[in-house]
Order: C-alpha cells, then sequence, then structure tokens
C-alpha cells in the first residue's frame, strides 16, 4: 500500500507531520510492500492557500491508497475516498511512528474533517 504524509520537511522517516493537509509543503511517501520512502513537493501549497481536490488529485496520480494526517478536513476526506484513498488519523505526529502504528493496524480510519479552514 503506497501511504503519503503531509510534512514541513523531508526527513524521510524522521520528519514531523504538517498539521494541514491541504497547504503542507510536501509529502512523504511510504510503501508498506517495499519499505520504499520518497517525497513529494506540494507545488499547489502556496496557490490561493491551497486546495484540498487538487492536492487529493495530485496523490491519486502518485498511486496513493492512504493519507495518515492531522488536520483535514471533511471535504478533503470525501474527496480522497471518492478517490479509493483511505485516511487515517495520526497519533504520534512522527513519520516513523506513524508508520508502525499503521503497519500494526492501529491507526483509527477518519470519516469527518478535524479542520477550521484558518489556513484559507
Amino acid at each position: 500500500m503506497k501511504v503519503f504524509f503531509p510534512v514541513k520537511h523531508n526527513n524521510a522517516q524522521e520528519s514531523e507531520l504538517f498539521d494541514h493537509f491541504a497547504v503542507a509543503p510536501g509529502f512523504i511517501s511510504y510503501d508498506t510492500d517495499t519499505k520504499e520512502i520518497g517525497f513529494l513537493e506540494n507545488t499547489d501549497a502556496k496557490a490561493d492557500g491551497g486546495g484540498s481536490r487538487n492536492v487529493s488529485d495530485i496523490l491519486s496520480k502518485q498511486g496513493a491508497e492512504a493519507v495518515v494526517c492531522t488536520g483535514i478536513g471533511g471535504g478533503a476526506i470525501n474527496r480522497l475516498n471518492s478517490l479509493g484513498i483511505k485516511v487515517y488519523g495520526a497519533q504520534t505526529g512522527m513519520v516513523m511512528y506513524e508508520i508502525k502504528l499503521l503497519e500494526s493496524g492501529k491507526l483509527p480510519e477518519m470519516n469527518s474533517g478535524n479542520c477550521d479552514g484558518s489556513y484559507r
């Protein structure tokens, strides 16, 4: 499964999660099968405050099957789900620990947003 984590800086597994999905400067990618880690810059983050629809589409084109994050709105969750991408609620704020929780089935799937839109 290919999973994406919104981050401010690319520090691979040691990256801290960014607290708002749509305007994250980038995304750490992780493949649960191959254990490969990558980075995707969010070029849409600075365009008019970012946009969850555009980011969702970008991640879908990159083969995303899941996103692990903290702050995300209901519209973004709905869009990701419509693209076949599951959304999981982060528990620790650091990619390496979120990976361990995800692989052990301990991350909750999110069905509603928890973002107030203050980044727009």
